[in-house]
């Protein structure tokens, strides 16, 4: 089965976490870094759309795709992380 789904859901968190790198770069968040979360209109928009197929998709998992899936988690926790954890001169 296809993972598409699964993995635009993960997307969320990295784009989440783009986002929040983008909105620290001057040192404070504030109203005027609204703009810069625009991407997660349509991250979250297409995790959503066929969101009821994840629960299909992990029932039915290959190694494969597993993989692809913690690398995906893994990729999203480090841009969060990244994003929470940095200074504004390191989010540059």
């Amino acid at each position: 089965m296809d993972i598409k789904n699964t993995l635009e859901l993960v997307s969320v968190l990295r784009v989440l976490g783009e986002c929040l790198k983008k909105a620290r770069e001057d040192g404070e968040m504030n109203i005027w870094d609204i703009p810069k979360f625009a991407p997660m209109i349509s991250a979250g928009r297409k995790a959503l759309e066929d969101s009821e197929q994840v629960k299909l998709e992990i029932k039915d998992l290959d190694e494969e795709e597993t993989q692809q899936i913690l690398e995906a988690l893994l990729q999203a926790v480090m841009a969060l992380s990244g994003a929470i954890l940095s200074t504004p001169t390191d989010a540059k």
